[in-house]
């Protein structure tokens, strides 16, 4: 197991109303690359003042001119024949629409036609009137002049050599416009490079990313006592580079093609391969993955046999079936190459996906077999280039240095797929995808005070015991178990290979061939993918049903807590209590990993929570590797097991051409999945094809088991990747038995679940605490066409004034984060398109105010507010003299799993 911090929680007493958990070492802190202070400078505070003022001086014309107009429509009222009535009700259209009066609406005559105190109570409205003018007229000469003194303030922020470093990889175009402004003072940006560089300056100032050199990351301990968070050594900053694993997934494939490579490439059979009857089923490439089957021959049955037995290469393979068989090699080396061409053998050259340097381990399997053409030769060399200029360190800030590395990686890599007979990739993608490099603090060290964070981790597991009813996979588990029960029988033990490829054939079929019993569950089994309440409510399966009136009672219990000072404060009992009295097939996750950002009230530790997933080290297992490659010194930490005998993690292989799946080891096993290269020894290995599927004929659940190691296993995905773009069975895999997601920074975690009525207002959700805990921030959510948007032919003061009037009438704070979520398209591609990501928006910041307007241009969908808590410069962070943006991964598990 992953060493515990400190001992375990086993008291009774309130704060542990979750029951006994343990917290994992090492904790993870990513910091924010630029201070929060760096974005103060940029804000027009005399606009902003005048704004304000302008918006007091609205507020009282529009309360003091209410009475004023009907005092004024009594008066008139009371009027008969009188000749000036008709301008008294013009001077009071002027006042109710907050305009000057003309001179026949105002004038001595209309005066002397008004009581005395009437007429004065007019003439001050309109002193008031005018001196609300007169303070437009300024905030218009003031908001230019200040936009103008605001350049050199964005110059001086954006010429950061940490912030030149970053965008020099996030993106090269913008960088070299960027370079030319800052090397000449009389050049000015392009309205759309102004957007992407106060973009990126308001995430490398504001948020953490999880894949960049615009975050720095650290490891950390727990102790017993001291300060709550102490970052102890220097902050000095290394890069790590790392390969583009879809790059380098290009050049594999380009090189197993190659004639006269593909017999020395390692073979083995497909690990998902599973025989039923006659016929051989197996998994097919990834990303489409199609289940394909084979007739059982006699000859397939000894080549799968000798496959199993002997792992070789191609060539050596075809060595051993001629002599088994007694058949002609060339013969057999064709026939073998059919079942790579389909999947049934995986071929893959000698680099694990794993590795740390796998440039070096292609060299030394292509130096190995002799030069079979020219692009063979041309690979030697330029891979060795690659190797060379990847392996070459260079300092965090060192710009020209990193421009060299950066190009000439880029020329390797053009060459790489000019000898390897690839299509070309833009110049520009590859400047920028060819390798990604994450920064990390090489000396600082992190300690974290369980004495001062163990009764915010009580309420956190208590949060982690309530959200077991909102987990998003869970009506996607209790439609399994009934679909398998319906489908192989109550108690029924199922290969997961054929499980899955059942799932998907009936998932397939034409809903006038599902029997009602499918069609009824169907909708639930689609994996990864959540479930809406509508579709609970309606669902004619039991127990989905009587879910979603769980999660209807658990959220209208919390929504019921009187709001004060627009928060919802839980008492953590009450949820525990409530979490204590669901069935049995509500079941909490056992690990989970906690994005928190913790901040201090006095000498109390609160924690804002901004993501839950499952745990069993996801998230800190990419960390310990980059702080491994950087040269720091790693904390202790051991293989992640359970204390339950029969059960074991085990963790999927491969990392699907993505780099954010590189990772250490975290769990004692190891899912071998196809089409992946992993260099644990077979020991470690359970193949897909032995996985069984187990109904529980009581409960009605599945559980997945290893026959031959006579365990229980937990699947758990331990890279970075999201679960919706992981393979086909992996996701079904995961949802049916893994640790679920709980928490996404998308979506709301307590809200009505009954439909809203009117779409086009502003809905607000109030921040929800739990104890120590906040477990939601105050959201705003409102139609991206509601938001106030510049007016043709309207000027900058009027535009800033009408948003500024409109966040205020809503309470939306002038500084918060920024979503658009966009209701069209797959649940997937929603889930992770760019304007999902938080943007922080300062709207007294000309520059952001600009990335705002971009950030919701053609938006049909939903635009959501979201307060900033804690506000960058007061969180928990490495230097409090300069504060910047700081979020721990902070794992808690049970003995559960």
């Amino acid at each position: 197991m992953v060493l515990a911090a400190g001992p375990r929680n086993d008291s009774g007493n309130s704060e542990a109303a979750g029951g006994a958990y343990r917290v994992e070492s090492p904790v993870v802190a990513r910091v924010a690359g630029l201070p929060a202070s760096v974005l103060a400078p940029l804000r027009m505070d005399a606009s902003w003042a005048l704004v304000e003022q302008l918006l007091g001086a609205d507020a009282a014309l529009e309360r003091e001119g209410s009475d004023l107009g009907q005092a004024l429509f009594d008066h008139i009222g009371a009027l008969s024949t009188d000749p000036v009535k008709p301008r008294l009700v013009a001077l009071r259209r002027a006042v109710h629409n907050r305009r000057t009066p003309g001179e026949r609406e105002w004038n001595e005559e209309i005066a002397a036609a008004l009581p005395g105190e009437l007429a004065k109570a007019v003439h001050q409205w309109l002193g008031q009137l005018g001196g609300r003018q007169r303070l437009l007229v300024q905030l218009r000469s003031v908001l230019n002049s200040e936009y103008q003194d605001k350049v050199p303030e964005l110059r001086a922020a954006v010429a950061h050599p940490m912030f030149q470093h970053a965008l020099l990889h996030a993106s090269p175009a913008l960088f070299d416009e960027v370079r030319k402004w800052l090397a000449d003072g009389r050049r000015s940006l392009r309205r759309r490079t102004l957007v992407g560089l106060a973009r990126f300056l308001s995430r490398a100032a504001a948020k953490t990313s999880p894949f960049s050199t615009f975050t720095y990351c650290a490891l950390g301990t727990w102790t017993e006592v001291g300060p709550a968070v102490r970052f102890r050594g220097d902050l000095d900053v290394r890069g790590v580079v790392e390969l583009d694993r879809r790059v380098l997934g290009r050049v594999v494939r380009a090189l197993e093609r190659r004639p006269g490579l593909r017999a020395e490439l390692p073979v083995r059979l497909n690990p998902s391969a599973t025989v039923a009857g006659k016929a051989v089923t197996f998994l097919g490439p990834w990303p489409e993955e199609p289940i394909l089957s084979l007739p059982l021959s006699p000859a397939l049955s000894e080549c799968m046999r000798v496959a199993s037995a002997a792992p070789g290469t191609l060539a050596q393979l075809s060595a051993r079936l001629s002599e088994e068989l007694a058949a002609d090699p060339a013969d057999l080396l064709g026939y073998l190459d059919k079942l790579v061409e389909c999947g049934l053998l995986n071929t893959s050259p000698a680099v694990p996906d794993q590795s740390s340097d796998p440039l070096d381990g292609l060299l030394r399997w292509l130096e190995s077999i002799p030069p079979v053409d020219e692009g063979h030769s041309a690979a030697i060399a330029l891979i060795g280039d690659l190797r060379r200029i990847l392996d070459h360190g260079v300092e965090t800030g060192d710009i020209a240095a990193g421009l060299a590395r950066r190009d000439g990686a880029a020329r390797a890599m053009a060459g790489l797929e000019t000898a390897l007979d690839l299509p070309s990739t833009p110049p520009e993608l590859l400047r920028k995808r060819t390798f990604h490099e994450t920064a990390m603090f090489t000396n600082a060290r992190v300690q974290c005070s369980l004495a001062s964070w163990r009764p915010a981790l009580d309420d956190l597991n208590v949060v982690r015991s309530w959200l077991a009813v909102h987990d998003w996979l869970l009506p996607t588990r209790l439609a399994l178990g009934t679909y398998v029960r319906r489908r192989f029988g109550a108690g029924a033990s199922v290969p997961f290979p054929m499980l899955h490829r059942a799932v998907q054939k009936d998932l397939a079929l034409p809903e006038s061939q599902c029997p009602p019993w499918l069609a009824a569950t169907r909708p639930f089994l689609r994996p990864s993918t959540p479930v809406w309440p509508h579709e609970l409510e309606q669902s004619t399966v039991p127990r989905i049903a009587e879910l979603y009136q769980l999660r209807l009672d658990s959220a209208r219990t919390v929504l019921a807590v009187p709001e004060h000072d627009g928060v919802l404060r839980v008492d953590p009992r009450e949820l525990a209590d409530l979490a204590g009295s669901w069935p049995s097939w509500v079941r909490p996750t056992a690990s989970i990993a906690c994005y928190l950002q913790p901040f201090l009230v006095e000498d109390d530790l609160r924690v804002v929570v901004n993501m839950v997933a499952g745990g069993y080290g996801r998230g800190r297992a990419r960390w310990l590797r980059l702080a491994a490659q950087s040269g720091s010194v790693v904390p202790e930490w051991q293989y992640r097991t359970s204390t339950a005998p029969d059960l074991a993690v085990a963790e999927l292989s491969g990392t699907f051409d993505a780099s954010v799946n590189l990772r250490t080891p975290l769990a004692p096993l190891e899912v071998d999945y196809p089409f992946t290269a992993s260099d644990r020894p077979a020991a470690q290995r359970i193949p897909l094809c032995e996985l069984v599927v187990v109904h529980e004929p009581d409960a009605d659940l599945l559980d997945l088991v290893d026959p031959r190691r006579g365990i229980r296993v937990r699947p758990a995905h331990l890279g970075m990747m999201g679960d919706p773009l992981l393979p086909p069975a992996i996701r079904l895999l995961l949802t049916a038995f893994g640790p679920s997601h709980l928490v996404n920074p998308s979506a709301p975690t307590v809200y009505p679940l009954e439909e809203q009525e009117n779409e086009t207002e502003v809905y607000r959700l109030p921040r929800v605490e739990v104890g120590r805990v906040v477990l939601q921030r105050t959201r705003w959510i409102v139609a991206a066409a509601s938001v106030p948007a510049r007016e043709n032919g309207g000027d900058e003061a009027d535009h800033l004034l009408r948003l500024a009037g409109w966040l205020r009438s809503h309470g939306i704070p002038d500084r918060c984060y920024v979503r658009v979520l966009e209701p069209e398209g797959e649940w997937a591609d929603q889930l992770f398109a760019k304007s999902r990501k938080p943007v922080f928006v300062d709207f007294a910041n000309p520059f952001l105010l600009l990335t705002f307007e971009h950030l919701l241009a053609d938006r049909t969908g939903q635009v959501v507010f979201e307060e900033p808590l804690p506000v960058p410069e007061l969180g928990c962070c490495p230097d409090p003299a300069t504060p910047s943006v700081t979020e721990f991964i902070v794992e808690l598990s049970t003995n559960e799993g």
